[in-house]
């Protein structure tokens, strides 16, 4: 019965896959391309019990690749590195919104921003501008602000 279930699960996967496919590709000859893609995901889907077929496991794959290249936690450094870019970014229009041309370099800690450095030409301005902002805003206390002239 577990097996029955499955397979219609996959079959409506598969239809709910091709039909938001179609829907977000423009006309023309990449969608039919398109069209072409889903209608053999149906069929696979649809004639995956003759075939032998197992279903795509696509979190052991991920867990397997991963482990494959040493990393321990599957995202983190993606989710590190994005959390780094909106929190830089974050700073640089704060202190554009001063007048203040800078560059940031944020170190990322559980998920927060840790620490943070900033490429000034004015340091000082700088850091009277931007300190209250990353310690009430970002949670980062002046203690881990480094502000150097560049």
């Amino acid at each position: 019965m577990d097996f029955l279930r499955q397979w219609i699960l996959g079959i409506a996967g598969a239809a709910v896959v091709g039909t938001v496919a179609l829907a977000v590709t423009p006309s023309g000859s990449v969608k039919k391309a398109v069209r072409l893609a889903s209608a053999l995901l149906l069929i696979g889907a649809v004639l995956r019990p003759l075939t032998g077929w197992k279903t795509l496991d696509f979190e052991d794959f991920f867990i397997e690749t991963v482990a494959a290249e040493g990393v321990e936690k599957p995202g983190q450094e993606l989710l590190s590195g994005l959390i780094a870019d909106r929190t830089s970014a974050y700073i640089v229009n704060k202190a554009q919104a001063v007048g203040l041309a800078i560059e940031v370099s944020v170190v990322i800690r559980e998920n927060a921003p840790w620490s943070a450095e900033i490429v000034c030409g004015r340091p000082e301005h700088a850091k009277s501008a931007l300190s209250q902002t990353l310690t009430g805003d970002l949670g980062i206390p002046p203690e881990r602000q480094r502000y150097t002239e560049g």
